[in-house]
């Protein structure tokens, strides 16, 4: 399919004589060149240069000399998956010498492998020629769906309809006009319609109206139905299953059932009734709404710069296109010009891509009658009577057999594109064996609800799954339980060694068990779908498992179906839909017998391993590139950390220093998100946080869907420990005679600015590897705003960052916080592989004076926050060892929580890299007070002569070059499987950072040659290989409840009475989210630096 792909998007043509012979020594004289988007005018400029183009079109001929030949009408075959070959390019032997390829050395090898590389140079080629890879864009919103596998290379024509497919109309402007006129008309006939109003939300496509009953339902693929409607009322599941239980929704019976299945049919089933259907027909025919559409297209009608250009690539690759549409000729005219003339290029007009055009056509009975053609002649739509239609010709009426005549063109060589399941898809091939496509623009919102509901219906499906297996054991000691009264034997697994007060007891802890199951899955299924639509659920869904009727009727009838017909700009003109596999109820048991039940099971078990291996492998690899910023492990990188004094809830420390004690790594989900998660998902109203200079805040965070691929946030933060400090301030000078003036002193204290911050951050998704997020932050006192530029692109193998933010908060060492004017930082990182090995390249320019962030004395500035640039590079190699990892049964039914502290273990690892820090600082603040102050080095003191590694000073301009060896090793032990209530999970965690290994080597030299002296050491050299610790304990207390405690270990030699100390210590309650896998709610304390924030985290242990 890829290689069909490729040849596609290229044409090929042979050089002159003259050029080949100049060219003999290079192996593949053919040129292969991107087709220009006006093939007429290419194809000239090709002829002028003496090349002639030789990849066919369609189902036409190829010249004789050409290397290609296309397979004609009258000799295609049928293949494997009963499509015809009609219009495959073939290679003619003869000249398999102008690709320079001999098919039996060049094509040697097995046959996957050699697919593999031929695809794999085809998409080279493809990037070497500018053209952007297709395949990303058809997983997506934007994708066409195979039901029934469709060869587009056989297909000689393509039918179009208007309305909902060439033309797509703003749901809300179109039928909210459509039902105004609608309520006028009943208006004046005496309707009770006033104060009724337009609702789209209200109904879906896909719905039935039941006219007997005067109710919507929605059936599934079965007809029984699911969800019911009367008036505006959603029916509960007992009423509909009391209504409905017996009956199936057939839509033979016209009389009873009407089936909405285009989004026209929208506006006719809010309006509801059959007189209702009958006043919007007139309104429709009349040309009350489409008078007003034509006079103002613009209001009704949704560009689309990318659908004339889908047709344009067809009609260039041979393809008849029609336009055959219930619309009148003035309409289409108008609304086509306006749609597609703008679009096209060299002034080509719509009439210009279609080879006929019929209008009125009166679907159905155009496909199921022969009616009288007329040809519409003059620009005011006056018409004659034809008997054939002509290329080219504008037309009215006729039928679908007098265009097969017309074109000698029949049954499935033709291709109908349409909106309408039974006027324009199950028509024509119900009648005339029609291929058949069909647009239905709903499935780009429901593509992303369903994406976003993911760990939703996960989480419903473990919940389903775990009470059928509850149920199934409840079934089984009932059944032995009926069989012991009935004096039998139990003879049932479950049963067999159970005495009756013990049977008793377990199949009542099973029913309770089932009880709050049900409990929890009935308001999940509830919701389910809720993100597409709140009454209806999904479009393509009956229930949770089960597909509805419309999503039936669509894979019965369309081959293929899209959201947009410009979707198949995506693809090529010689795409070969092939459809998914379709799964029946007994797959999964015939899977499994024919796999372990046979001669070769100890082959197939092995193959299995085999096969999970690579999956470990592949998730560990998947999950590591989530890790954007977080692809290396240890304290040598610039790693932001969390703080509740921003309302980003970042900080970043100084280049060059490890990371300060006494605060947290910062999570890996910004701030806002976390926010509105812990909104939506932990009914959390406000997220509180505390520092000792604002007091206890709280925080709220308000969504903005601007747009598919574009949303905001913002966030708000009121100081509530601040607004009751005033409160009882005001009220100790003088308190409130009266309720009135208790309220309004609050209300006097609620409107004081500097109670308030607020946040704006947009986040742009440019691409699905580019991301560029903008953010504003604002403090009601005299704080200056906070504002910050980022953008992120994700290569295959590293991830790039830019990053501009003013003022920059950082903090040092010590623990100060520091405010820098403007600081811009450029941060390449790879991504972490298997092998192990990573690198980092991180590039910061800063400008401005830094001030201390709580506005005390700035003195001991660090040197790297002063203006100029820094640029650290490094390269690594980490390597993890298991020692050790329980296979211990789990409890059954049981699901950790957290998937990646579910096994006790020992484990350790190690890293050891080299860092090339280049330092450039220049401007006037740079004064002698500081000395060398324009050198820093995150393993030498303030003194840089005292660097130990390699170093290049060049005071004149003001530069350094240092290198250096670090290395870290961790351990990790874990006790429990973090399943059960209480006391299940105990954790240690160590971690010892070496950040220079010239410092550690001199230490040891100068300890070893005190040794062979029969000297005392040397302290300092002591103190000099001795690494910065960092240890962690956590203990479950109950549930998801865990206590953790993280602390640094500091080694002071100089001190007689207490050679090693804990330092800084940061303190963290844990509550586990076991629905997301590994994730948790986490809310930490700092002692020293008197903070204390909640935060969410994913995949951290």
């Amino acid at each position: 399919m890829y290689a069909a792909e490729a040849l596609g998007k290229f044409s090929v043509f042979r050089e002159t004589p003259a050029s080949m012979a100049a060219m003999n020594h290079l192996r593949g004289p053919v040129r292969i060149r991107p087709m220009s988007q006006n093939f007429i005018s290419s194809k000239n400029l090709l002829w002028n240069h003496g090349m002639k183009c030789q990849c066919s079109s369609g189902g036409g001929s190829v010249d004789e000399k050409s290397a290609f030949s296309v397979t004609s009408s009258s000799k295609y075959e049928v293949d494997y998956l009963g499509e015809k070959t009609k219009g495959d390019l073939n290679v003619k032997v003869e000249h398999l010498e102008a690709f320079g390829i001999d098919g039996d050395v060049t094509l040697k090898g097995p046959i996957e492998e050699v697919a593999r590389v031929e695809a794999e140079e085809a998409g080279d080629l493809l990037r070497d020629l500018g053209i952007p890879s297709p395949f990303s864009s058809r997983q997506s919103p934007r994708g066409i769906f195979c039901s029934r596998t469709l060869n587009l290379r056989s297909i000689s024509a393509i039918g179009y309809d208007m309305d909902y497919t060439l033309m797509h109309y703003n749901v809300i402007a179109w039928e909210g006009r459509a039902y105004d006129y609608c309520m006028e008309n009943l208006k004046k006939v005496g309707f009770p319609v006033d104060g009724l109003a337009f609702d789209p939300d209200l109904v879906i496509r896909g719905l039935v109206i039941d006219k007997e009953k005067g109710n919507l339902v929605k059936p599934d693929r079965f007809g029984y139905v699911k969800r019911a409607m009367h008036g505006t009322t959603m029916l509960s599941n007992r009423a509909v299953s009391e209504m409905y239980g017996r009956e199936l929704v057939d839509l033979r019976k016209e009389t009873r059932w009407e089936f909405l299945n285009t989004l026209f049919s929208v506006s006719e089933a809010v309006a509801y009734m059959q007189a209702v259907g009958r006043a919007l027909f007139r309104a429709h025919v009349e040309g009350q709404l489409k008078s007003e559409i034509m006079s103002k297209p613009e209001l009704f009608v949704e560009p689309d710069p990318e659908l004339p250009l889908a047709l344009l690539d067809q009609k260039e690759a041979g393809k008849k296109l029609l336009l055959i549409t219930n619309s009148d000729y003035h309409y289409t005219n108008k609304m086509m010009q306006h749609s597609f003339n703008r679009f096209l290029p060299n002034e080509m007009g719509w009439r210009d891509l279609f080879d006929i055009v019929i209008v009125s056509a009166r679907k159905p009975e155009f496909f199921q009658m022969s009616h009288p053609m007329y040809e519409v002649v003059t620009g005011e739509g006056l018409m004659r009577p034809c008997f054939k239609a002509k290329t080219g010709g504008l037309y009215s009426g006729g039928s679908a057999q007098m265009v097969e005549n017309s074109l000698n063109i029949h049954g499935d060589e033709i291709l109908y594109v349409g909106d309408h399941i039974y006027t324009d898809v199950s028509q024509s091939k119900v009648h005339l064996r029609w291929r058949t496509a069909l647009v239905c623009r709903e499935l780009e919102e429901e593509y992303s609800a369903l994406i976003l509901s993911g760990g939703h219906r996960a989480a419903l499906v473990d919940l389903i799954n775990q009470k059928e297996v509850v149920g199934d054991l409840f079934n089984q000691l009932r059944l032995a339980s009926q069989r012991q009264t009935k004096g039998r034997p139990a003879q049932t697994l479950a049963a067999t060694n159970l005495e009756d007060q013990e049977l008793s007891e377990s199949m009542q802890k099973l029913l309770i068990v089932m009880q709050r199951l049900d409990q929890k899955i009935a308001p999940m299924l509830e919701a389910d779908g809720e993100l597409f639509n709140k009454r209806w659920g999904f479009l393509s869904r009956a229930g949770f498992w089960d597909k509805s009727h419309l999503m039936r009727q669509i894979e019965k009838y369309a081959d293929i179906y899209t959201s947009r017909v410009s979707n198949f700009l995506h693809y090529t003109p010689f795409m070969y839909f092939r459809s998914q596999e379709q799964t029946l109820a007994h797959d999964s048991y015939s899977y499994y017998c024919s796999r372990f039940n046979g001669p070769a099971m100890d082959d197939e078990i092995k193959w299995v391993k085999k096969k999970r291996q690579k999956l470990k492998t592949r998730s560990n690899l998947e999950m590591e590139m989530k890790k954007l910023r977080w692809a290396m492990d240890g304290s040598f990188w610039d790693l932001d950390v969390s703080t509740p004094r921003t309302l980003d809830g970042l900080v970043r420390p100084v280049p060059g220093d490890p990371l300060p004690l006494g605060l947290t790594r910062g999570p890996r989900l910004s701030r806002p998100k976390q926010i509105d998660f812990m909104q939506r998902f932990m009914a959390s109203i406000f997220v509180p946080s505390y520092t000792a200079a604002d007091g206890f805040t709280l925080q709220r965070v308000l969504t903005l869907p601007i747009g598919e691929n574009w949303f905001g946030t913002i966030l708000g933060q009121f100081n509530f420990q601040r607004f009751i400090s005033a409160v009882k301030k005001s009220g100790k000078e003088a308190p409130p005679d009266s309720v009135s003036s208790w309220m309004q002193s609050i209300g006097t204290h609620l409107r004081e600015k500097s109670l308030y911050a607020l946040s704006f951050c947009s986040e742009f998704w440019l691409t699905a590897d580019d991301t560029l997020v903008l953010s504003v932050d604002g403090y009601g006192d005299d704080k200056k705003p906070r504002k910050k530029a980022l953008f992120q692109h994700k290569f295959s193998h590293h991830n790039l960052t830019v990053e501009a933010v003013w003022p920059g908060l950082f903090a040092d060492k010590p623990g100060n916080y520091w405010d820098v004017p403007f600081s811009m930082s450029l941060d390449l990182a790879s991504v972490a592989s298997d092998s192990g090995a990573s690198y980092r390249v991180c590039a910061r320019h800063n400008s401005g004076t830094p001030e201390r962030f709580d506005g005390g004395q700035s003195d001991g500035v660090p040197v790297t926050l002063l203006p100029g640039l820094s640029v650290t590079s490094a390269f690594s190699f980490k390597k993890n060892f298991e020692l050790w990892r329980s296979h211990a049964q789990k409890l059954r039914m049981v699901q950790p929580f957290d998937v990646f502290l579910s096994n006790p273990h020992v484990s350790a690892s190690g890293i050891i890299g080299k860092a090339l820090p280049l330092l450039n600082c220049a401007g006037a603040v740079m004064t002698a007070s500081f000395g060398d102050s324009w050198v820093r080095s995150q393993i030498a003191d303030d003194d840089p002569q005292g660097f130990r590694g390699f170093s290049f000073w060049a005071p004149g301009v003001k530069s350094a070059f240092l290198a250096d060896i670090f290395a870290s090793a961790t351990f990790t032990a874990q006790h429990g499987n973090f399943q059960r209530l209480f006391l299940d999970l105990s954790r240690f965690h160590a971690r010892l950072d070496f950040p220079s290994g010239s410092k550690f080597l001199s230490g040891a030299a100068h300890l070893a040659q005190d040794y062979f002296n029969s000297q005392q050491p040397n302290l300092e050299a002591i103190q000099d290989i001795c690494p910065n610790a960092t240890l962690s304990l956590q203990q479950q207390i109950c549930g998801p409840v865990s206590f953790r405690v993280e602390s640094g270990v500091a080694v002071e030699l100089k001190n007689r009475d207490w050679n090693i100390r804990v330092d800084e210590p940061v303190f963290a309650l844990e509550y586990a989210l076991q629905v997301l896998g590994s994730a948790k709610a986490v809310a930490w304390y700092s002692p020293k630096h008197q903070e204390c924030m909640i935060e969410l985290r994913f995949y951290e242990t």
